[in-house]
This record gives C-alpha cells, structure tokens and sequence, in this order.
C-alpha cells in the first residue's frame, strides 16, 4: 500500500469515526432527554389529579366526568380505574362503550401501582394505533383503593426521533464525503510536505543549500444539528402547551392552590389565590415577604418537617373565613403543593347548630332549677319517708345537678362561640397561672397520690387572657387526673418555639387515646370510655370549650399521644417579648 493511500485511510477513519461517533451521541442524547421530560410531565399531571380527585370526591357516579373534563383540558388520556381493574372513566372512550372496555387489573401499571405508590409502563395501543406511555398512581375511590392513570402518546417523540435519525444518517453520509475530500488534500498536502522534505533532505546532502517551505494546515468547522434543535424546540412547545391546559383547569378551580419551594419563593398560584387572597403575590417572590400570615408560616414550618399535613386554620386578618389547609411536599423537586379549601359556609351551619343548642339550653335552665329545689325540699323537709320514695328523690336530685352542670356549661361554651366572652388580653406570668391551677386540683390528686409536677424552661410572660387561660390548663389538668393511673405523675412544661411562641403540655400516663379517636377529642360530649364517664363525671364538654377559647384568643390547642403510653394535651401561645428581641427582629417594632 502506497503512503499516500495509508495517510489517506487514517484520516478518513479519524474524521469518520468522529461524525458517526458524535451522530449517535446526539441521537441518544436527544432520546434521553425527550423520554425524561415526558415522564416528568406524566408524573406532575398524575400528582395534580391525584390530589384533585381526591378533593372533589372521587365516586363511581362522577368518575368519567371528571375523566373527560382533565381529559380534555390536559390533552392527555385520563383512566380511572377500581381496585379490581373495572374502568369507570376514560377521555377518549364514551361512558356508553365503558362496560365493554376490558378488565385492566393485568395492566403492567396497575400491577405495580399496587405494590408501589405508581407504576410506569410503554406499549402499543391497539385503540389509538400509536405507542403510549402510562402512568399509573393510587387514590381513594368509593371507599376503597383505586387508580388513576395517565398516558400520552408517544407520536410526537417518535416523529421527532425520527426527524433527528434522518439528519444525522444525512450529517454522516455529508461527513463521509466531506472526510473523502479533506482526506483526499490532506494526503495530497502532507505528501507534497514529505516530498519536499526528501528534496531538502538530498540537497542538504549534496552540499546544495535550500530553504523547505511552510504551508498553512487546513481545518474544518465541526458538523451542527441545527434542524434537530428546531424540532426539539417545537417538542418541547407542545409539552409547553399541555401544561398551560393544565393549568387553565388549575384556574377554574374553587379552590386556592399555591406552589413553593424551600425558601418559601412562589413558583405559581391559581387565580383563586389571586383575586381571593393576596393580589400581589407574584411569580419569583418570597411569599412573606409582603404577606403577615403567622398562622400559616407556622403551619408550612411543620409541613416541610412531616412532608404531609392538614389542617384547619382562620384566614388572614384581612380574610374573614375559615379554612381547611392542605400540604404535601415533593421530594423530588422540594417544592410544596398547598391547596386552601374554603370551609366558611360549613362554620356557618355549625354555628346554627351551636345557636340551636344555646337556645334549648337557655330554656331548659329553669325547669331542671325547678326540679332540683322541688327534690332538695322534698329530702330536707322531711315530706316523705318512705325509704323507697326517699332514694328516688336523691336521684332525681343527683341527676338534676348533672344536668344543671351541663346546661351552664353549654350555655358557657354557645357564649365563647357567639363571641360574647369578653377577653382582656396582657402579658401574665407563665409560672404563676400554672401554679394557681396547680394548687386548685392539689387536693383532687393528693387522694389518688398523683403528683403534679412543674417544669417550665423559662418563666416567660405569656400573652393571654388570664380566665380563659386558667379555664383551659384546667380542663387539661381535670382530664389528665381522671384518665391517670394511681400513684402516677401528671407533667406539666413548656417548650419555647420561634416566632416568640411557647407550647405549653400537659402529660399524664394513662392509658391514652385510640388513635382513631384522636381527632374527636374537643368535640363537644365526645368521650373515649363512655362507661368510665359516668363513674368519674365531667359532661364532655371540657374540651370543647378550650378549644373555642384558645382559638378566641388566636391560639391552637392539640393533642398527641405520650410515648410509651399517655397522652399530651398542649396550647401554643404568643409570649411577650422584650425592647432588645424587638430591636433585633425588624418586623416586631
């Protein structure tokens, strides 16, 4: 083989391997790219319709409605699917034709949504004859597990796919060529150089002198995938658009829902939000750096901290309703989905209710006082003595006194709900309001050798009104006595939190509270142990009224279970802060 032929071959090798090897690496790389956002996108859409359904009630009666309707806003198929694999819903299948849809319980995605929290799968679809990517995630439905399943097509990826194939099958065979030519002169230069060398190098040696000339070395620009940047730009405008479908049905909705990352910047809102919360709230700002919420900062605080919470807070001071507050974080992405469900017509029937209940307690007030003075004489005046008759109407007194409790204590509790229980609230000695309750249940705990035990960890001004406080802390202390063993301990201490907020517990160790029932607790005459109740009296409604005063003052009570076992009842409080924290935290002078 000649030298120009072996400098030919090595330079068209080099330059080929390098378009073929870069072809190929633009092509996996471009695939990589498509397939990754296509699974993002079906996985943002199936969180938000996860979370969606679950809030509009999913049921067998309006599953293909709400099928269609994200169907349609989306662009994307939307399935929902039971637990045994019967489809109730489906975008692209009329309601109509669903009974003869077939049983999906055998699909790859449902089969792994079952075992995992989703399942991701890619097929033909003989319906829509096209490739498809699902997306399958667990929700409630009708009472029992369901699924809801995403899928897009893969059309538009494949068109693009194959788009960029056929320019870079074209970029090679251009680089073939132009490698055939550039190897062509190369060989040609680099032969010429070598021969001229081989001249220089015999005159040098026949004593003849001669200067070897230079010549410039010849490059080229390398080969760029323009047209496939374009069509991957169009790709991307497409998934683009989805989202903004998407996001129209976001802005339909009646509820709020908000977006935000780590350092609470809003990444978006609906118009909800916007018109029925806080007009100048804008993409890219810090959410509170305009906007005094203490109730929900502190609320997200705790929501990034357990990744999902609910919880029923009032509105902003400039927002008279209440709501329930949803939050559940993104791992992947750490962001925080927040979604406000405005629950203020609900309070207002149930302040109907309360009202319907103070009445009938008013006007059962003088009739059971009637009774009670009727069975007092009738004991001490000595009218009857029949011992019989006599046991009677001890119990008919004895019954009549219960009820007297529980008429003024719902008369108590339907004046704290109408607003009627007037508050001074001041700055109060932690130590000192605990110590009063403390000695007013002193003798309570000494006859069962309970001890109550004080651990403050600073004895800080508290901000509240000091009846209302004292009525609470004794509630808690009360139910902590009855529901604790003999010859136990009832712990009571405060943890000091930031935002110039202190949680103040009251721990027993009892037998605690079923799970199940923890979130009735400060229901009104909601009891545990009904059969206990009557033994170790109280009308049920201790609770209740702390819980309406607290939130009077603007304060949340709570409670959790104790480890190993117990329970701790807690109020979190505003403390008092001094002229120096006031100098140090801007926002407070």
């Amino acid at each position: 083989m000649s030298v120009r032929a072996k400098i030919f071959l090595i330079t068209f090798s080099l330059l080929a391997l390098a378009t073929g090897g870069g072809g190929l690496f633009i092509q996996y790389q471009l695939t990589g790219y498509l397939n990754d956002d296509v699974n993002s996108n079906l996985e943002n859409h199936a969180k938000i319709a996860q979370k969606l359904f679950i809030d509009a009630g999913l049921n067998v009666t309006n599953a293909d409605v709400l099928a269609d309707d994200l169907g349609e806003a989306s662009g994307l198929r939307v399935t929902i699917i039971s637990e045994d694999g019967t489809v109730y819903g489906d975008s692209d299948v009329l309601k109509l034709d669903l009974d003869a849809v077939e049983n999906h319980s055998n699909r790859p995605e449902i089969m792994l949504a079952k075992n995992n929290e989703s399942g991701l799968s890619q097929r033909f679809s003989n319906t829509l004859n096209t490739d498809m990517r699902y997306l399958a995630v667990r929700i409630p439905f009708n009472g029992e597990n369901g699924f809801v399943r995403i899928a897009s097509p893969l059309s538009e990826i494949n068109r693009a796919l194959a788009q960029v194939r056929y320019i870079v099958l074209l970029a090679v065979l251009v680089g073939f060529i132009f490698a055939i030519f550039v190897s062509y002169f190369s060989s040609n230069i680099i032969l010429g150089y070598l021969k001229e060398f081989i001249s220089d190098a015999e005159d040098s040696i026949n004593d003849d002198s001669g200067n070897p000339r230079s010549n410039a070395g010849h490059g080229s620009e390398p080969y760029t995938v323009e047209s496939a940047q374009q069509d991957l730009k169009k790709d991307l405008q497409i998934l683009a658009k989805q989202r903004r479908q998407f996001s129209s049905v976001l802005e339909k909705m009646g509820q709020g829902v908000l977006l935000l990352n780590k350092s609470n910047e809003v990444l978006f809102y609906n118009r909800t939000i916007k018109d029925d919360f806080w007009p100048e709230l804008e993409v890219g700002t810090k959410f509170f750096n305009n906007i005094s919420y203490p109730a929900l900062k502190k609320f997200l605080k705790k929501a990034w901290e357990k990744n999902e919470l609910a919880i029923e807070i009032n509105g902003p001071k400039s927002i008279n309703s209440s709501y329930l507050i949803s939050a559940r974080r993104d791992k992947t992405k750490d962001e925080m989905l927040v979604v406000f469900n405005d629950i203020s017509k609900l309070r207002q029937l149930e302040k109907m209710k309360e009202d319907f209940i103070g009445n009938v307690s008013h006007e059962l007030r003088t009739p059971i006082s009637v009774i009670r003075a009727n069975a007092e004489t009738l004991i001490h005046g000595k009218f009857i003595e029949d011992p019989n008759a006599i046991g009677f109407t001890e119990a008919i007194l004895t019954q009549s006194e219960n009820m007297t409790e529980t008429v003024s204590e719902l008369l108590k509790l339907s004046s704290i709900e109408a607003g009627e229980y007037d508050l001074n609230m001041e700055n109060h000695k932690l130590g000192k309001l605990i110590n009063q309750t403390v000695k007013a249940h002193q003798d309570q705990a000494r006859l069962r050798n309970i001890s109550l035990n004080v651990q403050l960890e600073e004895d800080i001004d508290i901000v509240v009104d000091a009846s209302a406080f004292s009525i609470i802390l004794s509630n808690f202390v009360t139910n902590a006595l009855k529901h604790s063993p003999s010859n136990s301990e009832i712990l009571i201490k405060n943890d000091l939190e930031d935002d110039f907020m202190t949680t103040l517990s009251v721990i027993d160790h009892g037998k605690g509270i079923p799970k199940k029932y923890r979130d009735r607790v400060f229901e009104r005459f909601f009891r545990v142990d009904k059969g206990r109740a009557k033994h170790s009296g109280g009308t049920g409604l201790g609770l209740a009224i702390s819980k309406h005063l607290a939130r009077l003052m603007g304060y949340e009570v709570g409670m959790k279970p104790n480890k190993p076992n117990g329970s701790r009842f807690w109020i979190s409080v505003n403390y008092a802060y001094s002229e120096e924290e006031k100098s140090l935290t801007p926002e407070l002078a």
